[in-house]
């Protein structure tokens, strides 16, 4: 591609985005492309923060796994949630970690972040790899 052709390109996709509000599709042959200039997935409109260090930090709200609170591990009990309530005062023991089963956080996979940070990547690598 010659220089002027891309630049009349790069022109025509700046005036497209501008035109549709940041989105832009690039049809060439059979393959379709969709570019956005805002912070969103095309695909599935998740719209994506700012990206800052916090973010990629387990220790703050807005970088943590939900699920997990950022500690990559759940603990599960082999009871039900409002079944011991009436247990809870007369043994304080019985409720403690030691009867808890530790399992890696189904949302994180461990990672301890939440899906939106561990989608970022740089080249074809996550931000943990």
């Amino acid at each position: 591609m010659q220089v002027n052709e891309r630049a009349r390109l790069n022109e025509a996709v700046e005036t497209a985005g501008k035109l549709a509000g940041g989105n832009c599709k690039v049809i060439v042959g059979d393959q379709e492309y969709t570019y956005s200039s805002n912070r969103m997935c095309t695909g599935c409109a998740i719209s994506i923060p700012e990206l800052e260090p916090r973010f990629f930090s387990f220790n703050s709200p807005i970088g943590a796994c939900q699920k997990c609170s950022g500690l990559g591990i759940i603990h599960e009990w082999p009871w039900k949630a409002g079944d011991p309530d009436a247990w809870k005062a007369n043994y304080p023991d019985f409720f403690s970690n030691k009867y808890a089963q530790e399992q890696t956080c189904s949302e994180c996979y461990g990672k301890r972040l939440n899906k939106l940070a561990l989608a970022v990547s740089v080249g074809n690598a996550d931000i943990l790899s």
